[in-house]
């Protein structure tokens, strides 16, 4: 995940105030991003981390080119209601402001918290997201080494100097989650998400049962 402060706490391997990420051929014909993060941006600041940019990441990093000359995801701020509403010149001679493309780190909150309402998982963290992805990781056979370096837990078992051959085992990892999981990781999700909101249900209410 690419967060919304995009470029400081993700910075290129390459510095460039046009590409974000730098764009390795990770096999012939197969070019993806690859972000390096500082150790000071990640949890116990041993080393720099690397984030490998699968088909669909590239898909909405690639998306974002162009409109942001230092953040990744941006958004643009509403119109005013007078300009919504307006069919015409403002009578006092009002401009519309410039629309410029705005950072989301001080929105993130506010975005996180109401995607995941309208997804209908509201009790929905992020790091419920690596537990899912660690499964994903582990159904697909990816060995614990790789497992590590993608979840970026605490590993000495890879130097900070990357092979094009490591930063495709990478790829080749999450490339092989990007399908839709098994029916019993399918099923255990839902499980666990149903046994969440039948908590949520008051014991002293039988006819607010939640129908599976």
């Amino acid at each position: 995940m690419l967060f919304s402060w995009g470029r400081r706490p993700a910075k290129c391997l390459f510095e460039s105030a046009v590409d974000l990420g730098t764009p390795l051929e990770i096999r012939p014909g197969l070019v993806r991003s690859v972000f390096i993060v500082p150790r000071e941006y990640v949890k116990g600041r041993k080393r720099e981390k690397i984030i490998v940019c699968n088909t669909t990441a590239q898909g909405i990093v690639d998306s974002q080119r162009g409109k942001h000359p230092e953040f990744v995801f941006t958004y643009v701020k509403d119109l005013p209601k007078w300009a919504r509403l307006a069919k015409g010149p403002h009578p006092l001679g009002w401009t519309l402001p410039e629309r410029s493309h705005k950072t989301l780190a001080d929105r993130f909150e506010y975005a996180w918290g109401k995607t995941r309402t309208a997804a209908g998982m509201a009790d929905l963290h992020l790091h419920d997201l690596r537990h899912t992805l660690g499964m994903r990781l582990r159904a697909a056979g990816v060995s614990d080494r790789t497992q590590n370096e993608i979840l970026w837990h605490g590993s000495g078992s890879m130097t900070d100097h990357y092979a094009v051959a490591q930063l495709r085992e990478i790829y080749n990892a999450l490339k092989a989650i990007q399908a839709p999981g098994a029916d019993g990781e399918s099923l255990n999700l839902l499980a666990i998400m149903r046994e969440r909101r039948q908590r949520e249900v008051p014991q002293k209410s039988p006819s607010l049962r939640l129908v599976a």
